[in-house]
């Protein structure tokens, strides 16, 4: 977070088990089983990565109170193949120039990786939900505080990828008053 290499100060391992009842769900409960591995770095942060039958998790945290500027987080998730079917929300236009400011409101099509348009045409909408050899998956996110939302893009060079991508947080912003002279 530093930018200096990481250095692990502590690893914990740990299986999680129970069940709670969901009144919201297409089950009645939910299995909480799970391997849960932390992660806790040397500079005072961490990540806790949690692996259930049916699906994977990561949370970032940090141990000190007080506020940290994240100011790039750079992951890919790699799939099967190009193949691999996709449902794609994406921007179809942009405000002002700025492709972050948008409604996030369009239909999410049926396509497959290898097809989506690269990182110059679009930024595609969480959830983005993928099907290979019949086994689903979603990749979305959860409480949101303080940091922008994710989108995910495209590039030619990992055909069989797509990428977190942020709204970059400014160095500065200087802001003009129309009505100051």
């Amino acid at each position: 977070p530093d930018g200096r290499t990481c250095v692990i100060a502590k690893v914990d391992r740990r299986r999680l088990s129970g069940k709670v009842p969901s009144p919201v769900y297409k089950r009645s409960e939910v299995d909480l089983a799970a391997n849960e591995t932390t992660v806790r770095f040397a500079d005072g942060w961490g990540i806790v990565l949690q692996a259930r039958n049916d699906a994977v998790a990561y949370r970032l945290f940090l141990e000190k109170d007080g506020r940290r500027q994240i100011r790039v987080e750079d992951t890919h998730i790699v799939y099967p193949s190009t193949e691999t079917r996709c449902w794609a929300g994406a921007n179809n236009g942009s405000w002002h120039g700025d492709r972050y400011q948008n409604s996030w409101e369009s239909v999410f099509r049926p396509t497959t990786l290898g097809k989506l348009a690269t990182i110059n045409q679009k930024l595609y909408y969480l959830p983005f939900v993928t099907e290979h050899k019949g086994v689903f998956t979603a990749f979305t996110e959860s409480d949101l505080r303080d940091y922008p939302g994710a989108d995910l893009v495209h590039f030619d060079s990992e055909p069989n990828a797509v990428r977190i991508w942020r709204s970059q947080v400014p160095a500065e912003q200087q802001v003009e008053d129309p009505h100051v002279r």
